[in-house]
């Protein structure tokens, strides 16, 4: 399993050393939460050799979930933070924030296996997020709804049945 927490300067670049060794790796299957599961379907839609992706509070567009947790903000802030917090974040992670959209990237995964987790009482990303990923990902794929997971406390809430899942 690789897994993902935040999107590092180059999308493939936690891969590089796996692949370095083929025989040492079958399968390739990418676990990855919320910025790190956006990053996964980046890595997946350029890499063929990651063969499953299990993706848990993932979004669809950088730049809209850069929106709601700017929503918070004092008026006099929320564009001001949304546009420099999104602007710190390009120079931090070496991306585009503001035209990274996984989204666009889930369906050229096909015919590779897909499974999207979401907490339903996530307060970071919303659940519709999820499901946008979810409707634009091409078979097979995988929805679950876990009640009452809060942003990544999917595992935690219902362990036994998600590693199973898994």
């Amino acid at each position: 399993f690789l897994m993902i927490r935040r999107p590092p300067r180059s999308t493939l670049f936690p891969y590089t050393t796996l692949f370095r060794s083929p025989d040492r790796s079958r399968q390739i299957v990418g676990v990855g939460w919320s910025m790190g599961a956006a990053s996964l379907i980046l890595a997946a839609a350029e890499d063929s050799r990651i063969e499953a992706l299990h993706l848990d509070a993932a979004y669809a567009r950088t730049f809209d979930i850069a929106k709601v947790i700017a929503e918070p903000l004092p008026p006099v802030f929320d564009w001001t933070g949304l546009y420099l917090g999104t602007a710190l974040g390009c120079l931090e992670t070496g991306a585009n924030l503001f035209t990274l959209d996984p989204v666009s990237a889930i369906g050229s995964i096909a015919p590779r296996p897909v499974r999207i987790v979401h907490g339903d009482a996530d307060r970071v990303i919303p659940i519709e997020e999820g499901r946008l990923l979810y409707k634009a990902a091409g078979e097979p794929k995988q929805w679950h709804i876990i009640p009452g997971a809060d942003h990544c406390q999917t595992l935690a809430l219902e362990s036994p049945v998600y590693e199973k899942q898994m």
